[in-house]
């Protein structure tokens, strides 16, 4: 067996040598001259190579032999063609290859900086080249050739005196086009200079006559468009054409990244200059204003250039000091010298409006605001509507027992039982008799089965074109007389909100970071000072234009501060955005948010924490803008956007926080602070509509605001009380009962509940009037029966007649007559 073995395996190896010989030549004789590795013979080189390849096949076949295994033949000719390829890919090559290595961000930094360098240093040597080109001016005989023999490299419009206008208005200035075609009507315009946003800006002329005949115009202009027009001079003028001198110079060599230590592609750049330069008279440098090439006399070329080149050197190290944002559009300082001082806009007086404060005596005039007769003519007509539809023998719903509705549901919430069962609530023993006394358990649940804020049978149509239709009526009425009882303070907070609800709801929102994970999301407006919400907005998932759900949180902050001037916004970093910033600077509204640190506006010096400190804090600053990184600590990197704040402010004792996040942390709570306060006292019930959950929170929502326009009206009301909400809510809970109570026809079967009927009615009738004591109830201190011989037993309930305290044991109901 081994001597056959032995036998196939040099046939094979006798045979892939003969193949291996003739393919090697075949492959050479291929492979051009100059790709072919030098040798001292080609013939020696393949005996080299086949005597070892003979060797390793002869070394494989006795391994094999050796140890018993048999090797097909598929596996012997696959090693034979890797080799083979491996042997002419070292013949292709002919050379080292570089192996690839994975750089660090700190090696890309230090990458960027030595380019940023040697950009700076082509552009110093440009300047020293133009030198030369002066010296040569001077030579008559030069001329010709500096001028004939080489192409010049200058680029852009021409150094002429009096054609440059300066424009200001007192209110931003419109669009270039706009400012074009209204002075083009006097006189041809070479180009527009002006920022969109800015109140100030410069138009070039060609001519020095063109600009004068445009200024002799000037009175009509300021008539018609309150423009002020002034043609600069002196040294304002020089000024404005170093800074077109420094564009031309350094805006070539400032590269642009896309990533992290990528260089946009020749290509990419040359397609990038274009677009920036905007050919034409859209550009300010284009060729094409005089049409012709400028040529300097002597006296002119030898002080501009000088000039030019000691002026041009300082702005280069200016520039240079500047840091780029990330798409390439805008260049930040981090000095606060190139800031705008802010002056805000007066704004109305916070607190009470007027026609509130008018009609504010009570709690209940207070809540009647946000509730008037029209909102509850809504309710009534649509539950009546709904429950002869449903139920039996319905009773019509009036405004006395709606009033007595709301009065239980908030009195539900003043003593939190948002969990417990409505059977419990009106139990003999262990509920509370105000509820038996107001209204019976199958009244009240009656009522929440129907209750309805549309009609049903038309709601389909409506739905289709608008999510909200159950309650679109309701809610705008109710929603727009929010804005209209209180002007807000300077600082407002725009923040979402999660009303609890797993029901089935088209547009139900998940939360991961809100404790009830799922339910209906709003956004809210509300003043900082106070929490008062201002304005809310329900959140929709199919409302809106493809635009708006792109940038969903600038529409919603642009909706929601529509009625605003003059105010500050703080938002959070899902609605911060550089255009939200400029949209809302238009408006004279000032922006202070976190921002998100994928922004490309960004410059990669306040990204780059790596050897920051924990507490430090770098800026960054524009003419009206405000970015700053702060470490609170380590690896984490807190970046906040404000077009309020101008100058380098840190508060030392406040763990060296900037002056920013001082403000932020101060006003980003108002909205938490809403919710959490509706929350506690919250009167929603178990529900599987999605509406009615709406509708508990506009009670919750009413009920905190007329709170805050209360206390505002009467502040020594309980003013040494720390629970004042809670007395608020009972007092309002109380009053919004206390006349179903009076008119019961018919007395509870439950003996608390009943007697607390009869005190009322008693009252009632002996002239006692609502704002004296709308409901006197239970007492508000407990103390032992005085017929009881068990002192330790302390009891809430009295008697009507002597005034005592008695237990269920010693106390009996008694009629309206007998009492009499």
């Amino acid at each position: 067996m081994e001597r056959k073995l032995s036998e196939q395996n040099r046939k094979r190896s006798s045979t892939l040598d003969a193949e291996m010989q003739g393919k090697s030549t075949e492959s050479e004789s291929e492979i051009p001259a100059k790709k072919r590795r030098p040798s001292q013979s080609e013939d020696g080189q393949e005996n080299e190579e086949a005597t070892k390849m003979s060797s390793l096949v002869h070394r494989d076949a006795e391994r094999d032999v050796e140890d018993g295994k048999e090797n097909t033949d598929d596996s012997v000719v696959k090693a034979k063609r890797k080799r083979e390829e491996k042997e002419e890919e070292k013949l292709k090559i002919g050379e080292e290859v570089i192996p690839s290595r994975v750089l660090s961000k700190k090696e890309l930094l230090m990458d960027e900086d030595r380019t940023q360098e040697m950009s700076l240093k082509k552009c110093i040597d440009k300047i020293d080249s133009k030198d030369e080109k002066t010296e040569a001016l001077g030579d008559p005989t030069a001329d010709e050739k500096s001028y004939k023999g080489e192409k010049t490299t200058s680029q852009g419009p021409h150094f002429t005196s009096g054609v440059i206008m300066k424009i200001t208005d007192s209110k931003p200035l419109p669009g270039r086009k706009f400012i074009k075609e209204a002075l083009c009507r006097l006189s041809p315009v070479a180009y527009v200079d002006i920022l969109e946003g800015d109140s100030e800006g410069h138009v070039r002329f060609h001519t020095p006559e063109e600009a004068k005949a445009v200024s002799d115009a000037g009175g009509e202009l300021q008539m018609e468009h309150s423009w002020k027009l002034e043609i600069l001079s002196g040294d304002d003028e020089q000024r404005y054409w170093q800074k077109i001198l420094v564009d031309r110079q350094v805006e070539p060599y400032c590269l642009s990244k896309n990533k992290w230590g990528t260089e946009e592609s020749p290509e990419g750049n040359e397609a990038h200059s274009s677009d920036d330069d905007m050919s034409g008279e859209d550009s300010p440098w284009s060729q094409e204003d005089s049409g012709e090439e400028y040529l300097p006399d002597e006296e002119e070329a030898g002080d501009f250039e000088e000039e030019e080149g000691e002026e041009v050197e300082g702005a280069v190290e200016y520039y240079s000091s500047q840091w780029r944002s990330r798409n390439g559009e805008i260049l930040w300082s981090p000095s606060h010298e190139e800031a705008k001082p802010f002056v805000p806009p007066p704004i109305l007086t916070p607190g009470p409006t007027a026609y509130a404060a008018a009609r504010i005596r009570s709690p209940e005039d207070a809540f009647d605001l946000f509730f008037p007769d029209e909102i509850l003519q809504i309710i009534l007509r649509s539950t009546n509507l709904q429950g002869r539809r449903s139920v039996n023998d319905w009773k019509d719903l009036n405004e006395e027992e709606l009033h007595a509705y709301l009065g239980l549901l908030i009195l539900a919430g003043v003593f939190k039982a948002r969990h417990e069962s409505t059977r419990g609530l009106w139990d003999n023993e262990t509920g509370r008799p105000v509820f038996a006394a107001a209204m019976s358990e199958n009244r009240f649940v009656q009522i929440g089965a129907v209750l309805c804020f549309d009609d049903a049978l038309s709601r389909t149509g409506r739905h289709r074109k608008d999510e909200l239709a159950p309650i679109r009526d309701l809610w705008d009425r109710w929603s727009s007389r929010l804005s209209k009882m209180f002007h807000p303070g300077r600082d407002v907070c725009i923040d979402e909100q999660l009303l609890p609800f797993r029901g089935h709801c088209s547009f139900r929102q998940y939360m991961p970071t809100k404790r009830a994970h799922y339910g209906l999301k709003l956004w809210a407006l509300c003043d900082v000072q106070t929490s008062y919400a201002w304005k809310l907005q329900v959140h929709l998932e199919n409302s809106g234009s493809a635009l708006a759900k792109h940038n969903q949180g600038m529409h919603i902050v642009l909706e929601l501060t529509d009625e605003l001037k003059g105010h500050t916004v703080t938002t959070d970093k899902f609605v911060t955005s550089f255009p939200l910033a400029e949209a809302l600077k238009k408006r004279k509204i000032t922006l202070v948010g976190m921002l998100r640190s994928d922004k490309p506006e960004l410059p990669p010096q306040l990204l780059n924490i790596t050897h920051r400190e924990v507490r430090s804090s770098v800026f960054a600053f524009t003419r009206n803008k405000t970015v700053v990184s702060y470490i609170p600590k380590k690896k984490k990197n807190l970046l906040l956007l404000s077009t309020r704040h101008w100058e380098l402010e840190v508060q030392q004792s406040v763990k060296n926080r900037p002056q920013i996040v001082v403000d932020y942390n101060r006003c980003k709570g108002a909205a938490e602070h809403l919710e959490r306060a509706c929350g506690t006292y919250t009167c929603r019930r178990q529900t599987r509509s999605w509406d009615a959950r709406l509708f508990y929170h506009m009670i919750d929502v009413s009920c905190f605001n007329a709170f805050i326009l209360f206390t505002a009206v009467d502040a020594d009301w309980n003013s040494n009380k720390a629970f004042k909400r809670r007395v608020f809510l009972e007092q309002l809970g109380r009053a919004l009962i206390a006349p179903a109570i009076i008119n019961r026809s018919r007395l509870p079967r439950g003996s608390f509940a009943a007697s607390v009927v009869l005190q009322a009615q008693v009252q009632q009738e002996d002239g006692g009037t609502k704002e004296e004591e709308p409901h006197s109830g239970p007492s508000k201190s407990r103390k032992a029966c005085i017929l009881c011989s068990n002192k330790k037993k302390r009891v809430w309930s009295q008697c009507s007649t002597c005034g005592g305290h008695a237990c269920k044991i010693h106390l009996s109901p008694i009629c309206h007559s007998c009492l009499s």
